[in-house]
């Protein structure tokens, strides 16, 4: 029996749902807030983020955000004009009450739209964000920028689609081509060799999550694991630091897509590796 699969990964939960024309982003982690509460936070949170990239500041420290800038974020982009904004995916609240943010900053060429609506094309990552909010004094409802720091720009500017013998892959465009790295398989590097992407087959009777992580294992002994089935395949993520890799197993086939990048660039490439499982489409796996 063949069958094709489409892999979407949103963090350790895989969803089977069809492809579609609009931007990937990263999945959201813990909130803190409610959707109402962050929606008012957002245009100052977008200004701070556009002033500091136009102005090349990677950090403001505690206290030391400049007062003009709280002034500018309230002011609108002109309809058509780029606008860079910011793709909240976590805020947790930290011991003293104030609010830590992690957020994809991004810019969106020539319309207004949520990230998940953007049409792919529309649409540039350029840096990680993290940021701390207090409380403004007399007004617990009111928040108000502390500190902000952007991460070294990211390297891709779009994906590229990529077709295998037996798979397609949505590739961050600065990765090049290497050559097979297994049969059916490949692999990429990035400029300077500081980063590998391979995706490969093993073929083995009785293939098994198991024995897959057994496989990686040896090849990294501090992977953390996670597995994830449905009635027909076994999926598992592995991540350690500077490394993670997903594999797909289903009869005696196990396909693996390995990522391997500096580890001060784990927000970057944490990132881009959900966007390759989330594209990551597998032709004919043979299945029981």
């Amino acid at each position: 029996m063949k069958k094709a699969f489409t892999l979407f990964l949103l963090l350790a939960m895989l969803l089977a749902v069809p492809a579609a024309q609009a931007a990937p982003a990263r999945s959201l982690g813990a909130m803190d807030l409610d959707a109402a509460q962050l929606e008012v936070l957002w245009p100052m949170l977008e200004g701070l983020a556009q002033a500091a990239w136009q102005q090349g500041v990677r950090s403001w420290e505690p206290g030391e955000i400049p007062p003009h800038l709280l002034q500018q974020a309230a002011l609108a982009p002109h309809p058509g004009e780029d606008i860079v904004g910011v793709y909240i995916y976590e805020v947790r609240r930290t011991p003293d009450q104030s609010l830590l943010l992690q957020a994809d900053v991004y810019r969106m060429h020539g319309i207004r739209s949520s990230v998940e609506e953007a049409p792919e094309d529309s649409l540039t990552w350029l840096c990680g964000m993290e940021t701390t909010l207090r409380q403004q004094e007399g007004q617990p409802d009111r928040w108000v920028p502390y500190s902000l720091r952007l991460s070294s720009p990211y390297a891709a500017q779009h994906l590229r689609p990529y077709r295998g013998e037996e798979f397609e892959l949505a590739v961050p465009d600065f990765f090049v081509e290497e050559g097979p790295a297994a049969p059916g398989g490949v692999r990429f590097v990035a400029p300077g060799s500081v980063a590998t992407l391979t995706v490969q087959r093993q073929t083995a009777e009785g293939q098994t999550e198991q024995a897959v992580m057994q496989q990686l294992a040896q090849q990294n002994p501090v992977y953390v694991f996670s597995r994830q089935f449905d009635e027909q395949t076994g999926a598992v993520l592995a991540h350690a630091p500077g490394d993670l890799a997903f594999a797909l197993v289903a009869g005696e086939e196990a396909w693996i897509l390995q990522l391997r990048f500096p580890v001060e660039r784990e927000r970057e490439y944490s990132l881009y590796f959900e966007f390759l499982c989330n594209s990551f489409l597998i032709d004919e796996v043979t299945v029981g």
